[in-house]
């Protein structure tokens, strides 16, 4: 048989077998048993991923320096957050590949380096040891790749209209947000990763649904928290016959500038640009910190903007006062942003500045009614003005008007009150300010314990007050594992 007969054949029997298979095809089209495969690309064929993510610190502490509070990264100590402080409600999460494997600090030009970001706002809360984590359900994710590392940065509690649009690392580490807290349907604080910035994941190969990559990862608030303590009443150290009794307190100078989605730092006190990103607190051998946290207008300072600014506490609507709880525990004043002011600005002025807490309180002289009106002069205390006029010599008429000319204070209802700037880390010289000495920054616990009041305060919130009071500051973790009670 020749080749061309062969080849007649062939041809004839591929005929036979399409027609026998198009029959086959029509016989079946009314059967509802018998479907055809889907392609394999319709499968599923990417890659999937799971995170966990907490609101707590996997470093550990370390002690710092001297005094209290603590310079450096981990300050007195780690201390938790309760409730609605350590919810994750959504993530967004970041994937991207670098050289030098850095990070968030990269060396590489980030305005080239692409994202893959995926949001999830369906977590599951699991608890782990002393915390809660939030983990993520399986996640395909098409644009990563078997056998590949990722560098991972998360937002969390941000939504998935703003941050999610951002595509380049450049954009991503240098991002702001409008505000740190939410409160809407209750707090909602916004949170982004924490410690160096360079958690990565590994797609291992057998990756799948049932099988994900898994990453974990910490993060921390960007807001601050501000804890009080206080006794029932006080007997002032001047006068310990008077009793003075704290009533409501105010945190003022609440710095309220859309602040940077990752906390960056200065690479000394010196110089304050280019900035280390995710970087922690240094502190130098004598005790004193040696870097700056840098919040979104440590650099340019006239652009800062206050939420309840010091010189306008008296005449604000709806009232800021919080009324005080005596009862020997910590109980929260107020959240606050990141407010970090250099030195030359602290020493130019605290009230203009720094953030702060004023204290109300109810002064009662030994012999008079709580809740009477009264004078003070020339460091004496008088019931009725014509005695202070009598002080005084006698030839003067006070009408109200002219009481700060002459050094009288007047207590309507015997209200006077102690302001005291947040101290973030001691330097051990009280005569000198140093970096970082005044400041609020990131996920830190302020709790202020007023010890003692050595004499009555101010008519009017002052830059200078009689109290004494020990600021510990703590590391605002979920864990409560080798928390801090203080004494």
């Amino acid at each position: 048989m020749n080749r061309l007969v062969m080849k007649h054949i062939f041809f004839s029997s591929i005929s036979l077998l399409s027609l026998l298979f198009l029959l086959l095809l029509e016989a079946c089209a009314d059967s509802e048993t018998l479907s055809l495969p889907a392609p394999d690309e319709e499968e599923g064929s990417g890659v999937y991923v799971s995170i966990s993510v907490a609101a707590a610190d996997s470093r550990g502490t370390q002690s710092r320096a001297i005094g209290s509070p603590k310079p450096g990264e981990y300050g007195d100590g780690p201390q938790p957050g309760t409730g609605d402080e350590n919810k994750v409600y959504d993530l967004n999460v970041f994937f991207f590949q670098t050289t030098d494997g850095k990070g968030i600090n990269t060396s590489d030009t980030a305005a080239d380096i692409e994202l893959v970001s995926v949001f999830f706002d369906n977590l599951t809360p699991e608890p782990s040891g002393t915390i809660t984590r939030y983990l993520t359900p399986p996640t395909e994710v098409d644009a990563l790749r078997v056998g590949e590392t990722y560098e991972i940065l998360v937002v969390a509690n941000a939504g998935n209209k703003t941050i999610s649009n951002i595509t380049n690392l450049a954009d991503l580490r240098d991002a702001c947000v409008t505000q740190a807290i939410e409160d809407t349907d209750g707090l909602c604080f916004l949170m982004a990763s924490a410690g160096s910035g360079i958690d990565k994941i590994e797609i291992l190969a057998g990756n799948s649904q049932n099988n994900p990559s898994i990453v974990t990862v910490n993060v921390e608030r960007l807001a601050a928290r501000v804890d009080y303590l206080i006794n029932s009443s006080y007997e002032p150290v001047q006068s310990p016959d008077d009793k003075v009794v704290i009533t409501e307190a105010t945190l003022v100078n609440k710095h309220e500038t859309s602040p940077y989605v990752f906390k960056r730092v200065s690479e000394n006190v010196q110089n304050l640009e280019p900035v280390i990103y995710l970087g922690d607190e240094k502190v130098a051998d004598d005790g004193i910190a040696s870097n700056y946290v840098l919040d979104a207008q440590t650099i340019a300072m006239n652009n800062r903007i206050y939420l309840l600014q010091f010189d306008g506490i008296m005449n604000v609507t709806p009232s800021p006062w919080l009324s005080i709880t005596a009862d020997g525990k910590y109980h929260t004043l107020d959240y606050t942003e990141e407010n970090v002011v250099t030195v030359q600005y602290v020493e130019e002025s605290m009230s203009k500045y720094c953030t702060g807490v004023v204290f109300k309180a109810r002064y009662t002289p030994d012999g008079m009614k709580e809740g009477t009106s009264f004078y003070s002069y020339a460091g004496k205390i008088y019931e009725k003005l014509s005695d202070v006029e009598t002080a005084m010599g006698g030839n003067i008429h006070l009408d109200g008007n002219n009481y700060s000319t002459y050094g009288v204070s007047y207590y309507k209802d015997g209200i006077c009150y102690y302001t005291y700037w947040i101290r973030h880390a001691d330097d051990g010289n009280p005569n000198v300010i140093s970096p970082m000495e005044y400041a609020i920054v990131r996920n830190n616990l302020y709790q202020l314990k007023v010890n003692s009041i050595s004499g009555i305060g101010g008519d009017k919130p002052e830059t200078v007050s009689d109290i004494n009071i020990r600021v510990y500051v703590c590391d605002w973790e979920e864990t409560i594992e080798g928390s801090i009670t203080w004494d």
